[in-house]
C-alpha cells in the first residue's frame, strides 16, 4: 500500500506542476517566439510550411535541417546497434 501513496502523491505533483507551468507559458511564449524567428529556428508568415502557433512554424530550410539530423541520429543508432552485434559474435 505505501508504493501506491508514494505513485499517488508523485502523480498529483506532476500534474500540478503541469498545470501551474501552463499558467505562466503566455508570459514567456511571445519573447521566446520573437528570438527565435530573429535567429531563424522558427519561419513567419508565407515561408512557414508546417505551422506551430499564431502564423509562426516551420519553413523549407527548418524542416531540411531537422530531416538531416534525424537521418543523422538513424546512421549512428544502427552503426552502434551493428558494432554492439559484431563485439558479441
Amino acid at each position: 500500500m505505501r508504493d501506491n501513496d508514494d505513485d499517488l502523491i508523485t502523480l498529483f505533483m506532476l500534474l500540478s506542476g503541469a498545470v501551474s507551468s501552463g499558467m505562466f507559458a503566455g508570459m514567456f511564449l511571445e519573447p521566446a517566439r520573437d528570438w527565435a524567428v530573429q535567429h531563424g529556428l522558427l519561419a513567419l508568415g508565407d515561408a512557414v510550411i508546417v505551422p506551430i502557433v499564431d502564423g509562426v512554424g516551420l519553413g523549407l530550410p527548418q524542416l531540411l535541417i531537422l530531416g538531416g539530423g534525424l537521418a543523422l541520429l538513424l546512421v549512428l543508432g544502427g552503426t552502434l546497434i551493428h558494432r554492439r552485434l559484431d563485439k558479441k559474435r
